[in-house]
Parts: C-alpha cells; sequence; structure tokens
C-alpha cells in the first residue's frame, strides 16, 4: 500500500475583535454621546433624553480601527451594544427601541436599521447583525476604513419620563482573508494489486 498525502488550502475566518469608536462624528439629539461614555462599561451614559429627540436624529460613529486585510471578503458585522431604559428610576412601562444602521460611504448612504426593543433598566448587552450577517449588502474591505465606515445609532419611543441609555458600544467585523487561511493536510490512500 502507498500513502500520498495532499495540500490543501482552506479558506477560514477571522474576526477584527471588538472595536470601539474613535470619533462621534455628530451627537444627534443625544445627550453627552462622546468617546469617554461610550468606550468602556462604566455606567456612564450617553442618554437620549424624554420626549423622543433621538428618533431621526441619530448620532453618528466613526474610526474603528478594524485594520481588514486588502482583498479579505466581508462575512459579518455586529454591533454589541451595552444599554437599558429608565423610566423616573424604574423598569420602562413600555418596550424602548434601540436602533442601529452602517454606512460604507462616509455617511452618504446607509443599510436598513436594526432594531432590537427592550424595557429593562438593567443595563445589557444587545447584538444587532452577526458573523455572518452583512446587513443587506456585499462589502468591500475599502468600505470599513476609518474614512468610510459610520455606525448610527438612536432610540425611539422615549415619551413622557422614559429614556434610552447607551453605555459601552463595540463592532466586530468577520471577514475571510484574499488568498486563503490555514493549511489542512488531507490524506490519500491507494492500494497496489
Amino acid at each position: 500500500m502507498q500513502t500520498l498525502t495532499e495540500l490543501a488550502t482552506v479558506a477560514e475566518a477571522d474576526d477584527t475583535g471588538e472595536k470601539i469608536t474613535g470619533t462621534v462624528v455628530s451627537t444627534g439629539g443625544w445627550t453627552n454621546l462622546t468617546t469617554t461614555r461610550i468606550n468602556t462599561s462604566d455606567n456612564s451614559y450617553a442618554t437620549c433624553p424624554t420626549g423622543d429627540p433621538c428618533n431621526g436624529n441619530p448620532g453618528v460613529l466613526s474610526t474603528f480601527g478594524f485594520g481588514i486585510p486588502s482583498g479579505a471578503t466581508i462575512d459579518g458585522i455586529e454591533v454589541i451594544s451595552e444599554t437599558g431604559c429608565d423610566n423616573a428610576g424604574n423598569n420602562c412601562s413600555t418596550n424602548v427601541t434601540y436602533i442601529n444602521a452602517l454606512s460604507w460611504d462616509g455617511g452618504a448612504s446607509w443599510t436598513s436599521n436594526k432594531t432590537v426593543a427592550f424595557s429593562l433598566r438593567a443595563d445589557a448587552d444587545r447584538t444587532l447583525g452577526g458573523p455572518a450577517d452583512t446587513w443587506g449588502r456585499a462589502w468591500s474591505d475599502s468600505e470599513l476604513s476609518n474614512a468610510n465606515f459610520r455606525a448610527r445609532v438612536s432610540f425611539s419611543n422615549t415619551a413622557s419620563t422614559r429614556h434610552g441609555r447607551l453605555d459601552f458600544l463595540r463592532v466586530r467585523v468577520t471577514y475571510t482573508a484574499g488568498g486563503g487561511g490555514a493549511t489542512t493536510f488531507a490524506p490519500w490512500q491507494f492500494s497496489d494489486f
């Protein structure tokens, strides 16, 4: 019996890790939407005040420093946000909706909004998108550069005494590097008769 070992290259997905914003491009209707407030989990909040001022007037963030290799295929984008809702120190009586959209051209165009609704006062990570979710479009590596990529953040239904809170926002991009990834070995056996 002879054994032949064949070398194969198989592309494997990688990710950027969770990246924080370097720049608040626009605060929109938010109060205290700063990198100091939203880049750490420290209960120091950016808030969307009562009266729904953020709906239709979102904050815009940029400069995430993804460092994606040239020629990579973008497999998915996740926005992980530690958020809560406050109703005069209590849970919200009805849901507030946290909203995200992404831009690939410096904010001229946006994906459709992704949303998650909740009514709990306690902060929790809420994830929009995922490792295999491209937000309804094909992305190039250059569209995720600091010059082009933007994340839009908003809340809606913050009427009366309710307001939305954002404590910590991160973005992770999953990608497959161009030209393949890990090397694997596949043994093939042939029998001599």
